[in-house]
Parts: C-alpha cells; structure tokens; sequence
C-alpha cells in the first residue's frame, strides 16, 4: 500500500485511522484516503476510499482488525466516519471480500444506519481450487479445451523451440517485466483498444512492487521464449496457498498458437507442483475465465452517499442510469429474440 500511495496518491489526502483498546494495544486500522473526484462528469463529489481504490486497484480490501474484536473496532470505525465532524460527499468501500467476518460486519453496521443513501454491488471473480495432481485438473477441463491445449504444444513444439520458464533473478524481473508492457501493448494496439496497465504510473508501480514482492518470495513471473525470443508471460502473486494471476501478456502474432492458454497451464501446473490450494483470477469475469474453473469468489461494493443535495444527486443520477441500463438491455433482448 505505501508503493500504491507513492505513486497514485498525488493531489489526495492521506487517511488511515487507528483504534487502539484500553490497554492501548492497537486493535484496529482502517487504510483510507480521500480523493476530490467528479462523478457523472460535472459533480464534484469528496470521496472516501480504501488505499488501493482506482489505478492499480487491488481485490479484497477491507479493514484490518483483530480478530474477535472486529464487532466493536467495526462500529467505532464506522460512527467515526459516519457521525464525525468529517466532511465528505460519499464513502466507498469497495472490493472486501464477502466470506471475510469483517466485512459482513461492515455490511450489516452500514445498512442499519438511517438518513444515508446507499447503493450495493456484488461481483463474482473466477477462482480454481486446485487438486493434489496436476493431471486431475487437466482431466476436469472441457473436452475442446483438452484438444486445443494439446494441439497447440505439439505445434509449438514442433515448429519452435519452446521454452518454459520462470524469474529467479532481481535483475531478470526488471526485464521481464518490461517484457510484459511490451507484449500488452502489443495486444492493444492490434485490438485497437486502451488499457491503463500500460500507463507510465502503472509501469512504474509494477516495476517497483515487482521488485519487492520478488524479494519477500511473493513474485510468480513466468515466460515462454519461442527460438529465444520472450512472446508470453504471466504476473501473478504467490502468498498463502494462493496464487493470484495479475496479468497475462502474449503477441499476438502467435494467437495460432495459443499463447495465453499454454502458459497459463503451465503457471497452474506449478501452482500444483508449489501445493497451493487455489488460483485466484482476480478482477473481472471474462469468457476465457470460466473455461478453467466453475468456482468464484465474491466480493462486494457498498458505497454510502451523503443525505445533502449533491450526495443525493449522484446517487439518483447512478440509479437513473442503472435502471436506463437494464430498460436498453431487456429491449435488445427483446429485438434479438
């Protein structure tokens, strides 16, 4: 969180709250910050929000509370913010993980409390939980993907050399990863779309939080080199028994050969050689996802308006917007049908 704020916190406001209990041990922390954002493009709206919210956000934010203390750290957190002398337009928690204690807690406190405006979100993030033996996962994937899987290695293999392989050198993770922006904004470019990953605040943050990652034992950085030349790597975390896919980057002038799909195989075959429990997908919900697992996690957004005229705005303009949304979507299904 300190790398993230370094680098994304420019022109906001530093927030982190402390609850100690009565022998002053510290019980409970809750990393905030407060942003001046416009919403809906012309209400400037004072946003608090979890450290980690927005550019290079992160998955399963939350407080952080000891535990069978998280009830009462919880409401005193919560009526500080709620009932303060704090001014603020809106209070965004977003991305806490929903089996987490703490943020059923937060849920539960925030919905009782009256006179607010509050607006709720869920979202399902794709999640394998891995077998014992790597050759038990391959038998539970699709038949197709079975196919493709074992007709692009034999193509890749018998057209080039192909090397797998993984960053065990500091030096080596600067480079990879430099590798990794490459690749990505190789795929933009020819799908003619944008991407924040490859903005200057995002390489410079990955090149750092890689580096210490890489020195805590966290770092996951995986590579295919065809003939030599690097064409695909995956980025992922390692903490628990959990590995965490950050981002996949291949050229895409190799789309025949399935880049994506073979070197995420082998970074989940390591994932089971290393005994991890799980590989988390992280962020977003896309086809290609839920062809490698029919498991999710699910996280929450609850996002609290103040009860004065802009905080009301935004938050009917949001629900306009929403209901519009779902009015265009049930027609086109409609129309299709």
């Amino acid at each position: 969180m300190y790398t993230w704020w370094k680098v994304f916190g420019k022109g906001s406001e530093l927030l982190v709250l402390l609850v100690h209990d009565g022998d002053h041990n510290l019980v409970g922390i809750a990393p905030l910050y407060v942003e001046q954002q416009t919403d809906h493009g012309f209400l400037p709206m004072r946003t608090i929000k979890f450290l980690g919210t927005n550019d290079a956000s992160s998955e399963y934010l939350g407080f952080i509370i000891k535990r069978e203390a998280e009830q009462e750290v919880t409401n005193r957190l919560l009526q500080f913010l709620l009932f303060g002398e704090m001014h603020w337009d809106k209070l965004m928690f977003s991305d806490m993980l929903c089996s987490c204690n703490c943020t059923q807690l937060l849920y539960d406190v925030v919905m009782c409390f009256p006179g607010y405006l509050k607006v709720v979100d869920k979202w399902d993030y794709p999640l394998i939980k891995l077998p014992q033996k790597f050759s038990s996962y391959v038998d539970s994937l699709s038949k197709s993907l079975r196919r493709n899987l074992r007709y692009t290695t034999n193509k890749l293999n018998r057209e080039f050399v192909c090397e797998f392989d993984q960053t065990f050198d500091v030096e080596e993770v600067r480079k990879i990863v430099a590798e990794l922006f490459r690749l990505h904004e190789l795929r933009c470019l020819r799908s003619r779309r944008n991407s924040s990953f490859i903005s200057p605040e995002m390489r410079a943050f990955h090149m750092k939080i890689s580096e210490t990652f890489f020195h805590k034992g966290w770092l996951r950085l995986y590579y295919i080199k065809l003939n030599q030349e690097i064409q695909a790597v995956a980025y992922g975390f390692l903490y628990g028994k959990t590995l965490f896919g950050y981002q996949l980057g291949f050229n895409p002038e190799f789309i025949s050969y399935s880049l994506g799909n073979n070197i995420l195989l082998r970074t989940v075959e390591d994932s089971i050689q290393s005994e991890c429990e799980n590989y988390d997908f992280l962020r977003g919900s896309e086809k290609y996802k839920h062809r490698w697992t029919n498991s999710e996690r699910q996280v929450v957004d609850v996002v609290v308006y103040a009860s004065h005229t802009k905080g009301a705005a935004c938050y009917f303009i949001l629900q306009a917007r929403k209901r519009a949304s779902r009015l265009y979507h049930r027609a086109k299904h409609l129309v299709g049908d």
